[in-house]
């Protein structure tokens, strides 16, 4: 069963009860079409995140460590063992501006 697709304006990541209802596969669908390098605002005081949805994003930014690290900012707690190693390799998704990629207009510029 393909999941149905969502609108780009209404991808909201950071909404933890659509992961916890298992129904975010619709928002990676169309982050992947539309968007593949997208920013999530969090709200309370968060900066957001990068969410890099394309399997050939994601295998370049793994294999250049020097160009995609995040050097100011991480939102991943601290943890111990595997989850620890794990963590610092998704750490390599700098916040703004995402070095490597081509720059994207703001959501109030499209």
């Amino acid at each position: 069963m393909k999941p149905n697709p969502v609108p780009l304006p209404d991808v909201n990541l950071a909404d933890l009860d659509v992961f916890e209802r298992n129904e975010a596969w619709g928002m990676f669908d169309t982050l992947r079409d539309q968007d593949p390098v997208h920013w999530t605002e969090e709200a309370g005081g968060n900066k957001g995140f990068w969410a890099i949805t394309r399997f050939e994003d994601i295998e370049r930014i793994d294999k250049d460590p020097a160009t995609f690290t995040s050097t100011k900012f991480t939102n991943l707690p601290a943890s111990s063992g595997a989850a620890q190693a794990a963590a610092a390799r998704l750490q390599r998704c700098p916040a703004p501006p995402l070095r490597g990629f081509p720059a994207r207009p703001g959501p109030g510029d499209r």
